[in-house]
């Protein structure tokens, strides 16, 4: 069977202080199967399998994979999602060696000087861009979804 990917634009709400301040939050769900042993690419969803039919503006606030819990992913499989320039907007929040066993969340980090060190919370903007994920060394035929908590650039 070959790779496929899904995305869907969820609206959500996010509530600062029991009810005290919200702000509405974009949740982008992307389901993904990688391809199996009968494809070109096994274990793989190559990028470009799919792209997101509508586009994103807003800030990256936290990022969570979620493997599948019967066709789990191999143990430290690597994620990247590219905008429409082609740059990967999971770099200050690294998507590579996700783990297999249940779901975890990364928040985009701000770099130190030499480029290296996190250090800090630091939001990623995408603008008017569209998504295409890559998923590497998962295993044939496994699944998963990623989502992506996305703050509106203005909520007017």
């Amino acid at each position: 069977m070959a790779a496929s990917v899904t995305y869907t634009l969820v609206p959500a709400t996010w509530r600062a202080d029991a009810g005290v301040m919200t702000c509405p939050v974009y949740r982008v769900q992307i389901a993904w199967e990688s391809d199996d042993a009968a494809d070109p690419a096994p274990g793989t969803v190559p990028a470009g399998t799919a792209v997101s039919a509508f586009t994103i503006s807003g800030f990256l606030c936290k990022v969570t994979w979620v493997p599948d819990g019967v066709a789990t992913p191999t143990n430290l499989y690597d994620t990247t999602i590219a905008d429409v320039l082609g740059a990967d907007i999971l770099a200050t929040c690294p998507g590579s060696n996700c783990l297999a066993a249940g779901a975890h969340f990364r928040q985009p980090r701000a770099l130190n000087a030499a480029g290296a060190d996190y250090v800090g919370y630091a939001p990623v903007l995408l603008y008017n861009t569209t998504l295409n994920l890559e998923v590497l060394n998962a295993g044939n035929a496994k699944k998963g979804s990623i989502y992506l908590d996305i703050v509106p650039s203005s909520t007017r």
